[in-house]
This record gives structure tokens, C-alpha cells and sequence, in this order.
């Protein structure tokens, strides 16, 4: 019994092949009937979509490369007034953001939730391809410090979400 079952599979497996040989074998046919112009031109069609793909590919193999790198900066949502959380122990409260002349003028509060009074405070705002830095002047521990930066050249439609980076301050603590 079991050799019989072995010999069917075999047989169904031979019938498979010849089936789908006969089918191979009938669209080479219908092929080769066409002329070689036909061919030669769905050759090329092939290769300028690999090459397009490939490009797309790649485009967006960058993209995903350049959102993992940058793991020092927070997005924030700017239709959110809420407490958002930009890491290096500062938050931004009261953000928003306003059409102004040809761009977008972001505005919040950045809090400093660390023990430690920080001057000349960097941050940068990136959104949609663009880069904007603000200072501020002092924000002493446990306070907040209004912001406004103006990003020119942007879109409304594409300034709901944007990076907030800190970059660097000068630190000074109490000791007594």
C-alpha cells in the first residue's frame, strides 16, 4: 500500500510536469512567433522600471537611514498644547504653529524639568526637509521660557509635525 501511494505521488508529480511543459511549451510558441523588435522592446521597458525601482529603492533606504540616525531629537505634535516631551531633560507646553509671511511661525514654551539653571540654550526646529535654530537666553530649573521660530518657505499643509533637537547650553548649579 505504501509503495502504491509513493507511485501515485510520483505519477502526479509527472503528469504536473508534463502539463506545465506543454504549457511553457505553447507560450515559447506564441512568442516566437513575434519579431525580435517586440522582444527587444519589453527587454527594455523591464530594464527602465528595474532602474527606476532600484532609485525608489534606494531614495527610500536613505530616508529610513536618516530618521534612524537621528535618535537625539523629539517630534512634536504643534496642534498639541499639552505636555510633550523633547528628552535631554527638557518638554515644550503651549506649542503651536501659525501661517506667517511665506512660512511657519512655531511657538511654545520649552520647560527645564532638570535641577540645573541652563544660558544660551540651542535648539533647532526640523520639519518637512528644513532647519530652523532658536536661543533662549536662560531657563533656570523647574521654569518654562517662551519660544518663537519663524521656518520660511513652508507649507502649512506639512507644519503640524516637526523635530525639536536640543543642542547645547552653558550649565550652572547651586551648591549650597
Amino acid at each position: 500500500m505504501a509503495e502504491n501511494g509513493g507511485y501515485g505521488n510520483w505519477l502526479t508529480a509527472a503528469i504536473v510536469g508534463a502539463l506545465a511543459g506543454v504549457a511553457g511549451a505553447w507560450f515559447f510558441s506564441q512568442d516566437s512567433g513575434s519579431d525580435l523588435s517586440s522582444v527587444e522592446s519589453r527587454v527594455q521597458y523591464l530594464e527602465e522600471r528595474e532602474t527606476v525601482i532600484s532609485t525608489q529603492l534606494f531614495t527610500q533606504s536613505l530616508a529610513i537611514s536618516r530618521i534612524s540616525i537621528d535618535t537625539d531629537s523629539t517630534i512634536i505634535d504643534f496642534s498639541i498644547p499639552g505636555v510633550q516631551d523633547i528628552g535631554e531633560g527638557f518638554s515644550v507646553v503651549q506649542a503651536s504653529q501659525e501661517e506667517h509671511l511665506t512660512g511657519i511661525r512655531f511657538t511654545g514654551r520649552v520647560i527645564n524639568r532638570e535641577a540645573v539653571d541652563h544660558t544660551s540654550v540651542k535648539f533647532q526646529v526640523m520639519v518637512s526637509g528644513k532647519t530652523q535654530g532658536f536661543m533662549i537666553n536662560r531657563i533656570s530649573s523647574g521654569n518654562s521660557t517662551a519660544f518663537n521660530v519663524y521656518v520660511p518657505d513652508l507649507d502649512a499643509s506639512e507644519s503640524r509635525y516637526a523635530r525639536v533637537q536640543y543642542l547645547g547650553s552653558t550649565v550652572a548649579f547651586r551648591t549650597k
